[in-house]
């Protein structure tokens, strides 16, 4: 019930910001099991390119009132990958705490042309050494993260992790500021 509710919390929260755009909103809830049915992925990758053909901005996530765990994706960084290989996107920017992704010496790695091994190791479950930052706002973490950037790459998508923490982070990234990890094709 709690998803439900806070579907409509998260989705007036949006609609607020962009209204002050002028700009519509649409919701798309999806599960795992849009991705392994043909038909229902057709039909999302359709519902989400007329929303975006007719300037409306589509709000995805998660369909938590009816995922089960069989169908969950677990994060969101996996849904946002998926999403993006689906409709050919031009990039995926994924927002976390840290500002990029980071070595094992703590320094952030501006381009990273493959995910290789010596990357990967970079990362840890029990300790991610990709963040000097520790937080509560996400799930799924740095390695979640690289999983999704390598299912976009793999599709010849660009990739960008930078910190959502940043003040117009998005902006920024678009005027080539020095900010975040740019993961190349």
């Amino acid at each position: 019930m709690s998803a439900s509710v806070g579907q409509l919390y998260l989705m007036s929260c949006y609609n607020k910001y962009f209204m002050k755009q002028k700009s519509l909103i649409s919701q798309i809830l999806l599960t795992y099991g849009d991705f392994n049915n043909a038909t229902r992925k057709i039909n999302a990758k359709n519902t989400l390119l007329t929303s975006l053909k007719n300037n409306v901005t589509p709000i995805v996530n998660e369909n938590d009132t009816v995922s089960v765990e069989e169908i969950k994706f677990g994060d969101n960084d996996k849904l946002a990958g998926l999403v993006s290989v689906l409709v050919k996107a031009d990039l995926l920017i994924l927002l976390s705490s840290p500002n990029g992704f980071y070595d094992d010496k703590q320094n952030r790695v501006k381009y990273i042309s493959k995910l290789d091994k010596k990357i990967m190791s970079y990362v840890s479950d029990d300790l991610d050494l990709s963040s000097n930052l520790s937080s509560n706002l996400s799930t799924g973490g740095m390695t979640s993260k690289l999983q999704a950037i390598k299912l976009v790459t793999n599709a010849k998508i660009p990739a960008v992790i930078a910190s959502g923490l940043i003040s117009n982070v998005i902006k920024n990234l678009f005027n080539n500021d020095d900010i975040g990890t740019q993961f190349l094709v």
